[in-house]
Formats: C-alpha cells, sequence, structure tokens
C-alpha cells in the first residue's frame, strides 16, 4: 500500500528538466526576434541617413567641419534606433516572465505552468505545503505542456513587413552603388576623410585659376575660373566677406569675347582693383561648385611711436621723449626714433621729402624699429615698412614733420640813460641794462665808436669794446645790471664836436657761432664848457619855468576846492 501511492520521482523530474528547457528555448527564439527586428530598424536607418549624407553632401557641397557635425549627427540618431528599437527590448532570462507570455498564448493552463515554474523555484521551502500535492501539480503542469510549442510566443512573420521594407532599402542603395560607383566612390572618400577636397564628378568641370593667398590692404586680386565639359552662358561668383552681406556676381566668359578656346574651356575673370577687407568666394558653373577660396587681406603693421630728443650740452636741458611723429626741436639736437611694430618687418626705411631714403635698424625679431640723427633743418619725412611673412611693402601715405627752431639770440635793453645827451670830454656814465636768452648768457660788453666829423676819411668809425662782465653760471635772466663808464679814460683824445655812439652787447653760450645781440644805441655829443654851462642854464631855467607852472595850477586848484567847500 505504502509502495503504491509513492509517486514516481523521476517522470516529473524529468518533464520538469523538458518544461524548463521548452521556457529557454522560447526565450532564445524571442532574443532572435529582437535581434531580427532591431538590425532591421538599424539597416533601414542607416541607409536612410546615408541617402540623405549623400544629398546633402551633394547639393550643398558640405565642408571639412560640416561632414564632420553629418557624422558625428548620424551616430547619436543611429544609436538612439538601436537603444529604442533593440537594446532596450533584450531581457535577461526569466522563466516566470516566458511562462506568463506561454500562458497568454495558451489560456488552456489556467496558470499551472506559472505555479510549476514558481514552486519548482521555491521546492527547498514549501512554506509547510505538502510536497506530494506539489509533485502531483508539477506533473500535471508537465503533463499539459508536453504537447505545446512555447515558441509560438514569438511570430516571426510579424516582420514580414519590415524586413521587406529593409530589403527595399537596400536594394535601392545597392542599386545606386552600381549604377554611379564614382558618386559612391567619392561620397565615401569625403565622409571617411574630413579634409578630402574631391569633388563629385559634374557634366561641366570647373577649375579654379587663383586658390587660396594673401595680398596686402589695398592692392588689387583677380579671382578667376576655367570652365570646360557642358558649357554655361555664365558663371556665378559668390563672395563671404569678413564682415558684411554675402555678395553674388553673374559673369561672362572674359577670354575672346566668351568663345570656347581650343583646349574647349572659357575663363571667368572678375578683378577687383582695391581690397581692405578679407574674404571668402567660391564659383559656381553648370552643376559644378568649386571649393572656396580665402583671400587674406594684410594690414600695415601697427607702429607704436616713441621720439627721443636730446639737446645741446649747452643748453643743459633734460632729454625729452614725444609719442607723436610731429615735433619741434631745437636746431643741433639729437632726434632718435624708436619705432614698436606689432608684427616682424624684414625692412624699414625713413623717406625724407625729396631725398634718398634711409635704412633703420631692425631688432632680431624685426619688431623694434630705431634710428638717429642731428636736427640741422626742418624734416618732411613718411616711412615704408616691408613685411617679414608675406614681403608686402607698405608706404602709407600719411607725412609728418621734425620742425627745426633755430636757437634764438639773446635780448637786450638799455635802460639808462633813457635819451641821448651833451657832455663835456669829462662826462661819467651810469649804465643800466637788463638781458635774457633761453639757454644762458656768457659775456656782456660796452660797445662805442666816435664820430669824428672833421676827419676828411669818408670811413665808418671803428668800434671800441670794454667787457662789462663774463658769466659764469650762464644765468637765462639779468635784471637792472650797472655799468660806470668813464668816458674820459677809454677815450683820452676825446674833443668838442665830435659824437659818441654806444650801446651794450651781449652774448649767448651756444659754442661756435653764439648769438649776438645789441641794445638800441645812445649817443653822447660832446661840447665845450662853456657851451655844457650854457646848456645847463637852459634847462635849469626850463625846469624852473615848468615848476612855476606847476605851483599856479596847484594854487588854483586849492582855490577850487575852498569855493566848493564854501558853497556848501
Amino acid at each position: 500500500m505504502t509502495s503504491t501511492l509513492q509517486p514516481d520521482n523521476s517522470t516529473p523530474a524529468s518533464g520538469g528538466q523538458d518544461v524548463a528547457s521548452q521556457l529557454r528555448s522560447a526565450w532564445h527564439r524571442q532574443r532572435r526576434f529582437v535581434h531580427l527586428r532591431g538590425l532591421c530598424h538599424v539597416l533601414i536607418a542607416g541607409a536612410v541617413l546615408l541617402c540623405l549624407d549623400f544629398v546633402l553632401d551633394w547639393t550643398l557641397v558640405l565642408s571639412g567641419p560640416g561632414r564632420i557635425v553629418l557624422l558625428c549627427a548620424n551616430a547619436a540618431l543611429l544609436l538612439f534606433v538601436g537603444y529604442w528599437s533593440w537594446w532596450r527590448h533584450l531581457q535577461p532570462f526569466n522563466p516566470v516572465q516566458v511562462a506568463l507570455k506561454v500562458e497568454r498564448l495558451y489560456p488552456e493552463l489556467q496558470s499551472v505552468l506559472v505555479s510549476h515554474v514558481q514552486l519548482a523555484d521555491e521546492s527547498r521551502d514549501l512554506g509547510g505545503a505538502s510536497r506530494g500535492l506539489v509533485r502531483a501539480m508539477s506533473a500535471q503542469a508537465i503533463e499539459r505542456a508536453r504537447p505545446l510549442d512555447f515558441g509560438r510566443i514569438v511570430d516571426f512573420r510579424s516582420l514580414r513587413a519590415i524586413g521587406v521594407a529593409c530589403l527595399i532599402t537596400l536594394l535601392v542603395v545597392i542599386g545606386g552603388s552600381v549604377k554611379e560607383p564614382q558618386l559612391l566612390s567619392v561620397f565615401l572618400a569625403r565622409m571617411s576623410n574630413p579634409g578630402s577636397r574631391q569633388h563629385y564628378p559634374t557634366r561641366t568641370s570647373l577649375e579654379l585659376l587663383s586658390q587660396d593667398q594673401a595680398i596686402a590692404e589695398g592692392g588689387a586680386v583677380s579671382l578667376a575660373a576655367r570652365v570646360g565639359g557642358e558649357m554655361p552662358a555664365e558663371a556665378v561668383l559668390t563672395i563671404w566677406p569678413a564682415e558684411g552681406d554675402v555678395e553674388t556676381v553673374r559673369l561672362a566668359p572674359s577670354n575672346q569675347q566668351g568663345k570656347v578656346t581650343t583646349a574647349g574651356t572659357r575663363d571667368f575673370v572678375h578683378p577687383i582693383n582695391e581690397v581692405y577687407r578679407s574674404f571668402t568666394y567660391a564659383f559656381r558653373a553648370g552643376d559644378a561648385v568649386s571649393d572656396k577660396v580665402t583671400v587674406s587681406v594684410v594690414p600695415p603693421p601697427r607702429i607704436a611711436p616713441r621720439l627721443t630728443v636730446t639737446y645741446p650740452q649747452y643748453t643743459h636741458h633734460d632729454p625729452t621723449e614725444a609719442d607723436a611723429l610731429n615735433v619741434e626741436v631745437l636746431e643741433g639736437s639729437d632726434v632718435q626714433w624708436q619705432l614698436q611694430s606689432d608684427r616682424p618687418l624684414s625692412v624699414a626705411e625713413l623717406i625724407p621729402e625729396g631725398g634718398q631714403s634711409v635704412a633703420m635698424t631692425l631688432s632680431a625679431d624685426g619688431k623694434t624699429l630705431g634710428h638717429k640723427q642731428v636736427a640741422g633743418k626742418s624734416l618732411s619725412y613718411s616711412f615704408r615698412w616691408t613685411d617679414r611673412e608675406h614681403g608686402f611693402v607698405f608706404a602709407p601715405a600719411t607725412r609728418y614733420l621734425v620742425r627745426v627752431v633755430p636757437d634764438r639770440p639773446p635780448r637786450v635793453s638799455l635802460i639808462a640813460p633813457t635819451r641821448d645827451d651833451k657832455a663835456t670830454v669829462r662826462k661819467e656814465l651810469n649804465l643800466v641794462f637788463s638781458a635774457k636768452d633761453d639757454y644762458g648768457l656768457s659775456t656782456a660788453r660796452l660797445v662805442y665808436a666816435v664820430d669824428r666829423r672833421q676827419s676828411a676819411s669818408g670811413d665808418a668809425p671803428a668800434e671800441q669794446f670794454i667787457p662789462i662782465a663774463t658769466y659764469r653760471d650762464q644765468p637765462r635772466d639779468v635784471t637792472g645790471a650797472k655799468f660806470h663808464w668813464s668816458v674820459a679814460e677809454s677815450i683820452p683824445d676825446l674833443k668838442p664836436g665830435e659824437v659818441v655812439q654806444y650801446a651794450v652787447e651781449v652774448q649767448d653760450n651756444r659754442p661756435g657761432s653764439p648769438g649776438k645781440t645789441r641794445s638800441e644805441s645812445r649817443r653822447l655829443i660832446i661840447v665845450t664848457k662853456e657851451e655844457y654851462v650854457r646848456l645847463f642854464n637852459e634847462e635849469r631855467n626850463r625846469l624852473y619855468s615848468r615848476i612855476k607852472e606847476l605851483h599856479g595850477e596847484e594854487t588854483r586848484a586849492v582855490d577850487a576846492v575852498r569855493d566848493l567847500k564854501e558853497m556848501k
């Protein structure tokens, strides 16, 4: 009796093994379905992107950076499609999840299969349930599941539409590649190498006759292209300036009034006489588009000026510096140009107006320029620079001026005597004078000459000199200087009737050819003692009469004031 009720352990165990195998086989089939569906999605997306990339690159002639951006966008889209339609649907093996799908397909199992899977996982701890009952349930599940096809949970027939779409897409791509292998070759070369400059084959051939170049600011440039093959009536030139709006120019052929040459080509040329801004340009003729070519404008070097003026030593003037190229300097000063360029130069020249150019010194890096010369006369000048990198010569039209001012002679004024006078041969004069100079006085002296009218010769009277002062400290201003002159001692043979003309002469401290200036002259007329006494008396009487007149005027004024007071 006991042996009859004992269940057969081998059959359920073997059946359980079969159920597990069926579930795993169904899971593998499900994964193959996901792989196949995901692959179709990725292939379709890749083919569509490939066609779209070709159309964009062919019509727009994308630049290298543009192709890099396009490739990055393609990779991002393919990763998204792969994740969304493929990767996220790949689930690890879960027998309960697979059993649930099988029971949805076969409702008659009535959860027996799920219970079997769950109890099989928990067979070590049944939570108080009867082992015999569990074995009976498992046997029932195995018995019911044995004839069923678990693989039907996945229907590969649902992939027919996407499979057909994938096949058609691939056939279109392959067909286009077979029909236009050259287009495919150029496309793959351009996309695999963003730096590639290959062009798609066109019915019109287009060759640029000018390439990337640098020109000096204000220079001329000629943009040219040679067109062959299917010949258009005109070419279109597009110019993209560094700043400003895009410019489009329609060009007619320039050679032989548009006639085709023996080589079967036409040239299209667009000259620009003066260029001041960098720009990029490209030609389009027929179905051909050229690469973009850049014309870089090199401006003149920017120069930071500094002029150092060193005055002559006798002026005792400190050197001065200026950051302007127009200066005023004292004659004989040393003028030193020290200029700083923002980029290296190979040649720098100073161009005097109407003279030969003078080469300026250059530092090793070509950025520091120098020149030094003595300012002898005013200098009108300009510069000429040669750029080291490109060899361009710049000759700005601006002219500058070093205005040379000569050292002014000193100024002197004779303060006393204030007028000409008459005197005897024993006259004593007290001279008072003032003198000034911009940079210093060196000497002062009295200059006189005697006009001897009784002399029969017509020669001018000879000048004589008497030193007044030698200024060791070379003052710039001498005010109220005094000098006592005994006429009789200087001119012992002086006679009545003769005239002594005199003045003060000062000299500045300029070496070589110092500046000299004389004050206004005074005359001393020599008379006899009798004549001098007569003149003295006349002058005394004149002054006495004048005093009486002033006294009378004062008395009348006092009386008038008294009368006014009494009237009040």
